[in-house]
């Protein structure tokens, strides 16, 4: 699989929550202005939705992640 990624990136935000104070969600927006099939669009959205930075997060973070072929 090749796939030419220039150009990608990602929007990262965080909702705080109060009392305590702490992240309540953090939501990523990966924009990818890049050609690929269904299948190659598949594999790289898995792989990030599985990177083993998501699991070093609290599990009462909620984590949305989109992405945006263009």
């Amino acid at each position: 699989m090749h796939v030419d990624m220039k150009g990608t990136y990602a929007d990262v935000s965080k909702t705080m929550a109060a009392d305590p104070r702490r992240i309540s969600k953090v939501e990523v927006h990966v924009i990818l202005p890049c050609m690929a099939d269904d299948k190659t669009k598949a594999i790289l959205e898995n792989t990030a939705k599985t990177c083993p930075v998501i699991y070093c997060l609290h599990l009462d973070i909620d984590v949305s992640m989109t992405f945006n072929w263009s």
